[in-house]
């Protein structure tokens, strides 16, 4: 039973992704999710050697190969977007995914990073950043 929860709440957010957030930006989001995620546990478990300080089973080493995937997922999906909204959506992702614990992170990661690349993107379009391309 717990296991058909978990999934229906995963499907359940990509669905809402989908709709409340540009195409490529709710791609990048479940991409970062999925594939980030799971390098960072990869990379943590392989190759972590330094572990961060009141923070259960996070490896340095992962975060960055995190925040590493997650900077190419968005230069692949999110070519025609500014590198300020790749930098703080592939950011979001990795600190997301690095201090939450105790709730369903594949939840929250396309949340906030889709957010945040969402809002980044209309403040940049409506020439407040000026300076940036969209």
């Amino acid at each position: 039973m717990e296991l058909q929860h978990y999934c229906g709440s995963r499907y359940d957010f990509f669905i809402i992704a989908i709709s409340a957030f540009y195409k490529e930006i709710a791609i990048a989001a479940i991409l970062m999710t999925t594939i980030g995620d799971a390098s960072a546990a990869i990379f943590g478990k392989r190759f972590g050697r330094t572990w961060i300080p009141k923070l259960k089973d996070r490896a340095v080493e992962g975060c960055t190969a995190e925040f590493i995937v997650d900077l190419l997922i968005g230069f692949v999906f999110l070519h025609s977007y500014s590198w300020l909204v790749i930098l703080v959506m592939a950011g979001t992702a990795t600190i997301v995914e690095t201090i939450v614990n105790k709730i369903d992170d594949n939840l929250l990661i396309p949340l906030f990073s889709g957010f945040n690349a969402q809002i980044l993107t209309y403040i940049i379009s409506l020439g407040y950043l000026s300076f940036l391309s969209v």
